[in-house]
């Protein structure tokens, strides 16, 4: 009776592992199937850059597959030149893009560790306590095209990148003349020096976080 036991408890995973198989493919197609029938869809951006024109009325996020401009309010760059840039954190919600390419969701800027005169200085420009950290919120608004062969460079990109999540409508509900076939391409140019210009207004680096990986040309 022991050596029966042994025996079957020896093939009995061999006998199991394909209908576990089958149920775990089952379940992934299910799971894939349940996606299609949402409206909308998911994917992630990593984002290893901004930028915004000289005169602070654009901020700009490049990647691979899509450029983002954003009408930032004021209030972001009164922030950032708060005197305590080097110690900023940042936090993302989960943006949203609808049928018109408009893309909206909320950054968070935020301080944990600081000095007596940093943490003053933050609240001066509007950060406020949120449990240990202090943290300054808005919510940007802009609009996504197709990147063009244009993408910033190891120079113009921060020390570290950020994830971002981004609901899109899913195409299969779409109507055709809102597909993403039909974004339009980024208005981004670049001079023959690399510098890039937005409507005619220059580029500049943001140094959200800590430094740019060079001072040169970022926005102060």
């Amino acid at each position: 009776m022991n050596n029966q036991r042994r025996l079957l408890l020896k093939i009995l995973p061999s006998l199991l592992a394909p209908a576990f198989a089958g149920c775990a493919s089952r379940r992934g197609e299910y799971e894939e199937w349940r996606e299609s029938q949402h409206s909308y869809r998911y994917y992630e951006e990593e984002i290893s850059s901004f930028m915004a024109t000289k005169d602070s009325s654009k901020l700009v996020v490049m990647t691979p597959s899509y450029h983002y401009i954003f009408s930032p309010p004021k209030k972001l760059f009164k922030a950032l030149n708060a005197g305590i840039r080097h110690k900023l954190g940042l936090d993302f919600t989960t943006f949203s893009v609808d049928e018109s390419n408009r893309i909206s969701g909320k950054m968070t800027l935020f301080v944990i560790a600081g000095t007596p005169e940093e943490k003053d200085l933050a609240r001066k420009a509007g950060f406020y306590y949120h449990g240990i950290r202090l943290e300054y919120s808005i919510r940007l608004v802009g609009k996504r095209y197709h990147a063009s062969d244009i993408q910033v460079t190891e120079r113009q990109q921060l020390k570290r990148s950020y994830q971002i999540k981004i609901q899109e409508p899913n195409p299969k509900f779409v109507n055709t003349k809102n597909s993403s076939s039909n974004i339009a391409m980024s208005p981004i140019e670049q001079a023959a020096n690399g510098i890039l210009f937005l409507v005619g207004l220059p580029l500049l680096i943001i140094s959200m976080t800590g430094h740019c990986m060079t001072d040169e040309d970022c926005l102060k």
